[in-house]
Order: structure tokens, then sequence, then C-alpha cells
């Protein structure tokens, strides 16, 4: 049992409406990790950091850059495991979007190796 819990930035201010974590939550679902809400006796506790920069502006774009870090504990709070999603871009034409763009591609383009990587490590 895996519960998932941290926290998403845009440009280091933490956004509401989160899109990563709900997908990492659905991933893990999908390769079969029993994804639990609550704290419960021994779960494992999976805390995604992640944040954009902005990384470039010109010609009406705005290029940021999304980092993010998992790292998988177990209930003694000892680091099991950790895995980093580096340099992740988006670029749009307004500050926001870009940001949020990374988050997307991070979401389209990396998420489901990533998981898998992390499910097979999970369990060798």
């Amino acid at each position: 049992k895996i519960r998932v819990v941290g926290f998403e930035k845009l440009f280091g201010e933490r956004v509401e409406n989160r899109t990563l974590i709900p997908a990492i939550k659905a991933a893990l679902i999908e390769h079969g990790v029993d994804v639990v809400n609550e704290n419960e006796n021994d779960v494992l506790i999976l805390k995604v950091q992640s944040d954009t920069r902005i990384s470039g502006e010109g010609r009406g774009f705005y290029t940021a850059h999304l980092n993010a870090t998992l790292s998988l504990k177990d209930s003694e709070g000892s680091l099991v495991m950790q895995k980093t999603m580096d340099n992740i871009k988006g670029v749009q034409t307004e500050r926001t979007r870009a940001g949020e763009e990374a988050y997307i591609k991070a979401i389209k383009k990396k998420l489901d190796r990533f998981i898998e990587s992390f499910v097979e490590a999970l369990y060798q």
C-alpha cells in the first residue's frame, strides 16, 4: 500500500489544481499498486515535490522547466527509493501556461515509463 502526498508548485507558488499527483496515483493503480488516501499501519509514503522555473523568454514565448522529486519512505520514515524528473520543458505565450505545459508534458511523455521503473524497483 502506498499513500501519495506532496505539493506542486508553479514558479515557487503552490497550486491548488494539481495535475501531477493525481496522474501519479492513477498510474500506480494501473500498475497494480494499492493506493490509499489515509495514513494506515505499514503503508509506504510517496512524497512528491515539484516546481517549475522560467528558463527563457523571447519573441513572445516563455520557456519553463519542471523538476520533480519522488521520495518513497517506509512506515518508520526511512528512505526506500528516490527518483527525479528533471528539466521537462514547456513553451507557451504566457508565463503560467508555460509552467502548466511542462506539467502536461511530464504526464504525457515521461510519467508512464517513470512509474514503470519505480514499480519495478519497488518489487525487486
